[in-house]
């Protein structure tokens, strides 16, 4: 499937309008996604994620539950600027948020910060809705 801007991923509609929706963020850090290039930190790192859409009825209804992974990164040893940047992340996906057949249902959950490696402190943070086409 040729994903955003060109990269070749085999995500769901679902889980590219909420990848587009981060592009298209405001005063965004850099981005990396998946099988793209790398950037400077700070920056956005998006996983793929597992998904899959279904058909729902013989109307040709698309259903799914699109979930993507995002990893602030910074090169500090320390939380300040990273939580900003999770805040920020935090805000754009608010429950009950609704974009390109996505409603969010969760608020996104920051996970505990990964040891730092490469002076890198990154915090992963999981976004999941609904999607329906």
């Amino acid at each position: 499937m040729l994903g955003i801007k060109g990269y070749i991923m085999s995500l769901t509609a679902g889980q590219q309008a909420m990848i587009a929706r981060i592009i298209n963020m405001p005063g965004r850090p850099n981005l990396v996604l998946p099988a793209g290039p790398a950037a400077d930190c700070p920056r956005y790192v998006v996983q793929e994620a597992g998904g899959a859409q279904r058909t729902v009825g013989l109307d040709g209804h698309t259903d799914s539950t699109p979930e993507i992974i995002v990893r602030v990164e910074t090169n500090t040893k320390y939380s300040v600027e990273n939580a900003e940047l999770v805040a920020a992340l935090v805000a754009l996906f608010r429950p009950g948020d609704r974009f390109d057949g996505v409603t969010i249902i969760d608020a996104p959950l920051p996970r505990p910060a990964l040891p730092t490696t490469r002076g890198i402190y990154a915090v992963p943070i999981r976004i999941r809705g609904q999607y329906s086409f």
